[in-house]
């Protein structure tokens, strides 16, 4: 009904009827008829009432802020409760706190007077009402300081009836679990291991266990995660009957022991250390980093893996990787045991110098902890694809590479020749060399002058001396041959002198020389022969 028909229906107005009852005043029958009549059919100070409708109350034309009604519980006490009627519907407290307020646009707030939604329970501004906003019974709550939903499981709440799950019923004193949805820190889960009790809150009484944060970070045993997955604490993968696990632990920095507080079942454990931190333990190389561990302690309580174990890797803090020892010397360093790859192939390369100086070997293997003394190498360092070095200071070594293998067993480096070999060279074909026309030039036939020379040449029987030159492999018994000093007076191109300072022949280069004597040999026999028979004729 609009307000206009509210005063149409309502006939006695009492500002008129009340000059008739003063003080000296007589009403007439018509003035009491319509004070009858009036308790019904009334209007007034902004107070309507016909026989058709309820009581209708204007609160003023001309200010609208004025209450509507006032409820009192003793007259010389402020009203404990006013209701208006400004842009809705406002039932407020004694200090003016609108407790339920029903605006104009059907916006209902309980607790505030500026709903932002159809349904708004609390204002984020203040906190009327306790610390939460809605409490369903009691373990159930709406809001926390301006927002959120916890919930806890209790109070005769059972979580399943199936027998597989063994589940129990938790009633009031049992120890509660709790989830939380807040909107400052995200989803968060709470265990106690007491209940709530009227006074103490159950929140305050649990200990979170887990969050999903805002950004989607989950943190385990931390509130603040940090990363998508933050754990604080330890985590185990094992099987169905727990016989095998992994458990990883994180490793103090301030510690030299790691200690698990589970009592194992009787098998050989399996963990994985992670110690990111600068610690240094026992065996130094850099930081301790990253330990794979095998065979640990068996059974019992506080098992210690830093003792009766095997650390069966290790990945420094350096980058280092040792597989069989803690303190690998090397980017990988492989402790007493094997090496097998199938179907595959190991690539090296190394262009730039490392910290010992040694540029350009890919492979090398060396002894005495020492990058001098080395045993085998494969590599283009000065000109060498693959060598061998098997002894100690004197170099001795074998290498190959695209036009030559050399064999040193010299005590210099330097002093190497296409094939240089202490000892006897066997073949079973033969030796060739190249000899081919075509690689050849400037060539002329020896002539007698070079074939009187080798009159000059003496052939000697000599012993090698092989205490003195024990490196050189010498063999024992009389030899035969020349000296490289006496040959090199008469034919210097067959002798060598190594940068060692020693002297070898090249006794090959004599056979064109005594094939050239014979030959000359034989026409001087021919000659002599024709002489003989001219006189004997």
């Amino acid at each position: 009904m609009k307000f206009q028909d509210l005063i149409t229906n309502t006939t006695t107005k009492r500002n008129e009827l009340k000059p008739f009852f003063n003080t000296g005043e007589t009403p007439t029958q018509k003035n009491f008829h319509d004070l009858i009549d009036g308790l019904f059919l009334i209007q007034g100070n902004g107070l309507f009432k016909d026989d058709q409708n309820g009581l209708s109350i204007q609160t003023s034309t001309e200010d609208l802020t004025k209450t509507a009604l006032l409820f009192y519980d003793a007259p010389d006490e402020e009203p404990v409760w006013t209701m208006s009627t400004l842009d809705g519907f406002h039932l407020k407290d004694v200090a003016n706190n609108a407790r339920l307020s029903v605006l104009n646009d059907g916006k209902v707030g309980i607790g505030t007077a500026t709903p932002d939604a159809l349904l708004q329970v609390g204002d984020p501004t203040t906190n009327i009402g306790g610390k939460h906003n809605i409490r369903l019974g009691k373990y159930v709550s709406v809001g926390e300081s301006g927002g959120g939903l916890s919930t806890i499981i209790g109070n005769n709440v059972k979580a399943s009836e199936t027998e597989d799950n063994k589940s129990v019923y938790l009633n009031n004193t049992d120890p509660g679990q709790m989830i939380r949805l807040n909107y400052t820190y995200g989803l968060s889960f709470h265990t106690s291991t007491q209940a709530g009790t009227a006074g103490a809150e159950y929140d305050e009484l649990a200990n979170e266990r887990m969050r999903i944060t805002t950004d989607g970070n989950v943190g385990i045993g931390i509130t603040t995660p940090n990363a998508k997955l933050d754990l604080k604490g330890k985590f185990r993968i094992s099987d169905a009957n727990t016989t095998e696990s992994l458990d990883a632990y994180y490793q103090n920095a301030d510690v030299n022991e790691t200690k698990f507080n589970n009592v194992y079942p009787e098998q050989h454990e399996r963990a994985v250390m992670f110690k990111p931190n600068a610690y240094l333990d026992g065996s130094g190389a850099g930081g301790a980093g990253y330990q794979f561990w095998t065979h640990g302690i068996t059974g019992g309580t506080f098992p210690n893996y830093t003792s009766g174990h095997i650390q069966s890797m290790v990945i420094r803090r350096d980058g280092r990787v040792g597989i069989g020892t803690p303190s690998p010397a090397e980017k990988l360093n492989l402790y007493n045991g094997n090496l097998r790859m199938d179907n595959g192939f190991i690539r090296f390369e190394n262009t730039p110098s490392n910290a010992s100086g040694i540029t350009g070997y890919n492979l090398v293997f060396y002894r005495d902890n020492t990058y001098y003394n080395y045993n085998t190498g494969f590599g283009q360092s000065s000109n060498k694809d693959v060598w061998f070095n098997v002894h100690e200071g004197s170099f001795k070594f074998l290498w190959a590479n695209s036009d030559r293998l050399t064999i040193n067993l010299r005590s210099n480096t330097s002093a190497y020749y296409v094939i240089d070999a202490n000892g006897k060279i066997a073949s079973s074909d033969g030796t060739l060399y190249s000899s081919d026309e075509r690689y050849k030039k400037d060539i002329e036939t020896i002539t007698p002058n070079m074939l009187g020379k080798l009159e000059q040449v003496r052939g000697a029987t000599f012993k090698w001396r092989t205490d003195e030159f024990e490196h050189k492999n010498f063999s024992e018994g009389t030899k035969m041959g020349f000296i490289a000093q006496e040959l090199k007076e008469v034919f210097p191109d067959l002798v060598n002198e190594g940068a060692d300072g020693y002297y070898s022949i090249n006794y090959t280069g004599l056979i064109p020389l005594l094939v050239e004597a014979v030959k000359d040999l034989n026409q001087k026999n021919q000659a002599l022969e024709e002489r003989v028979a001219k006189l004997e004729n």
